[in-house]
């Protein structure tokens, strides 16, 4: 794919992309609140927001928050899980058409791009199932434990940059200077 972007994203393109998103964002936004009218109001029990409680906007919430994310996450991971197996594909043809070894810091270098992949993808999985399934149902009586489990989205970037730092010895050593 990195050879087709060019083709993809040239600026006419690009522009273009943007402007589809934009426009279908505005349309999405304006049926789901204003036409089918589920609305999005804050839950001081839960301490989220939250869209109405009406079985239209429960499924408008589960299929396009839960499930759509959930399916971007997966494929996100397998796209990048692809382009490492094809970066060390392409690595080792490079080196072993020069006649030399791969080195032990370049399969450390790959072994880390891999586990952060997966971790990182571990972790937004964990995260949407602990926000979507987890958190409606505790109950009121674990205030700590339903402020913890909602939160947790946000929370998840914080620990992204860990996943990060941890699997990145160069981001360390920057950091470390």
């Amino acid at each position: 794919m990195p050879h087709q972007y060019e083709i993809l994203f040239s600026n006419s393109k690009t522009i273009l992309w943007r402007n589809i998103l934009w426009l279908s964002s505005i349309i999405f936004s304006v049926y789901f609140y204003e036409v089918v009218d589920c609305n999005y109001s804050y839950d001081p029990p839960s301490w989220t927001f939250e869209f109405e409680t009406t079985l239209l906007c429960d499924q408008v919430s589960w299929y396009t928050d839960f499930v759509f994310n959930t399916i971007v996450i997966i494929i996100t991971l397998l796209l990048n899980l692809m382009a490492a197996k094809e970066g060390r594909r392409q690595s080792r043809n490079l080196v072993n058409a020069a006649g030399l070894q791969l080195s032990k810091v370049q399969l450390r270098r790959e072994w880390n791009f891999v586990k952060q992949t997966c971790f990182l993808g571990l972790s937004m999985v964990f995260s949407q199932f602990s926000y979507y399934v987890v958190a409606p149902v505790i109950s009121d009586q674990y205030p700590v434990l339903l402020f913890f489990v909602s939160t947790l989205w946000a929370f998840r970037h914080a620990v992204e940059g860990g996943i990060i730092l941890a699997s990145n010895q160069e981001l360390r050593y920057v950091f470390k200077k």
